[in-house]
């Protein structure tokens, strides 16, 4: 499958030049295939005020792409025998006042029927300025009660990633960032990457913008205090970061077999643990994206060609997604 690959970087190429200007993209793009990088390129300004463009270090806010690396953490737990998949919510969150009936699988796989705190009335007008504490989005939680039963339907919630955070503080005694630093990033030399606090200054940080669709101008980004997504949309990385990651998730040496299989297995609406599972190209593919103030990332990964496309933005228009598809029909002649 190289040669196909190879026969079709000039494509790639060409397709993101065509789609690259002002109020279309703006970010890093790479295709890998069995962690040999293909293509790697960066587009557009990191930070428009000071004519600044992205380089390979530029650090992107990944927003629900940051699920699958909760999802990792917990499974991590798990194969440490530190906690089951099966254990009831209210183990490690007693204050949950309906945590009896939700397992941590139902919260990793959208099955939790927890709401959606960012669809509350309150999320919009206070919490996504001043941030929350855990204790106050469990009082905010505990009158809302259940969306649907637990393990009935698929319900994303970033609720649920949130609570799995405060599980992984819970069980490991360390702070979610240290805990994924010294079990992922470290380990994996994602020097780049972590749990993005506003108040954290951060070499090359990219700049997030948003379009005024009104006006056509591109604008800076909403505040959002970054303690609000948590573990389901919190965490920063690097185009080279993600590189790596994608080329340890191919690698039985830093995950075994048993957590790779819980984490592709389609539960409800093909979700698995931390990634969406779906027949695309004739192979299984497995991907995510995120959308976050100023930011659009998606990550796509073909596992019997173990090939995979990255694309990071610092544009908040849903694209990246869209970029990504076309991208992979491009590479498999679609």
């Amino acid at each position: 499958m190289i040669r196909k690959a190879e026969g079709s970087i000039k494509g790639i190429g060409k397709h993101m030049d065509e789609i690259t200007h002002p109020f279309s993209f703006s970010g890093n793009i790479a295709i890998a295939q069995d962690g040999n990088v293909l293509f790697q390129k960066c587009y557009g300004l990191a930070d428009i005020e000071h004519n600044v463009p992205h380089t390979p270090q530029s650090k992107f806010r990944i927003g629900s792409l940051s699920k699958a690396f909760t999802a990792l953490g917990i499974l991590m737990l798990e194969e440490q025998g530190k906690l089951n998949l099966t254990d009831t919510l209210n183990i490690y969150i007693p204050e949950l006042l309906y945590g009896k009936e939700v397992t941590i699988h139902h919260l990793l796989s959208h099955t939790s029927g927890i709401p959606n705190f960012v669809l509350f009335p309150e999320f919009r007008n206070l919490y996504e300025k001043n941030g929350f504490s855990p204790e106050e989005l469990i009082e905010l939680l505990n009158p809302k009660g259940f969306v649907t039963s637990p393990g009935k339907q698929y319900s994303y919630s970033n609720t649920g990633y949130y609570l799995l955070a405060l599980i992984i503080e819970k069980v490991s005694q360390k702070s979610y960032e240290a805990f994924l630093t010294d079990q992922i990033f470290n380990p994996l030399q994602m020097n780049n990457s972590g749990y993005d606090l506003s108040e954290t200054i951060l070499s090359h940080r990219a700049r997030g913008y948003k379009i005024d669709q009104e006006h056509n101008i591109l604008q800076n980004a909403d505040y959002l205090d970054m303690k609000v997504p948590f573990g389901g949309g919190g965490l920063y990385s690097t185009i080279e970061d993600l590189l790596l990651w994608d080329k340890a998730l191919f690698s039985p040496s830093f995950i075994s077999t048993m957590i790779l299989n819980k984490l592709y297995t389609p539960n409800k609406e093909n979700y698995g643990y931390g990634w969406r599972i779906f027949e695309r190209h004739g192979q299984q593919v497995v991907e995510h994206g995120g959308g976050i103030c100023g930011f659009t990332t998606h990550m796509q990964r073909y596992l019997t060609d173990k090939m995979t496309i990255i694309v990071l933005s610092n544009y908040q228009i849903p694209w990246a997604a869209k970029t990504g598809h076309e991208l992979a029909n491009i590479l498999f002649d679609a």
